[in-house]
């Protein structure tokens, strides 16, 4: 998970690094049209797909405002893709063991009391 700063439409502070471990994507202008007009011209909280340096990501913006209430920057939490759709999978996995496991332990009673029910209508 990497978290960023606008100020101004440009990016402050970051913790995403360009993959050498050290050297930071600050002072980058957001042009994203999307981000814009939600995030500083609304200054509602918006979320999407966007690209830092050379990762995708799922972003989410916050707007960062002034005691008048207008957008003076912007708060960013990306998460790569891969990521998200990794742990989306592990959790279809688990949803899938999970209702397996209930489906069986349900299955039995079910059985015997069928099997109940058979004996006495003979």
């Amino acid at each position: 998970m990497s978290i960023s700063i606008y100020g101004d439409k440009i990016l402050s502070s970051t913790t995403e690094d360009i993959g050498d471990g050290t050297t930071r994507l600050v002072g980058i202008k957001e042009t994203d049209n999307g981000v814009l007009e939600n995030v500083w011209d609304k200054g509602i909280i918006f979320a999407q797909s966007s690209r830092l340096g050379e990762h995708e990501y799922l972003s989410g913006y916050v707007p960062l405002k002034d005691g008048s209430g207008t957008s003076i920057g912007a708060l960013q939490i990306s998460e790569p893709q891969t990521t998200v759709i990794q742990t989306a999978g592990q959790a279809v996995q688990l949803t899938f063991a999970l209702v397996i496991a209930i489906m069986v332990t349900l299955s039995l009673p079910i059985y015997f009391i069928c099997k109940r029910l058979v004996a006495e209508c003979e």
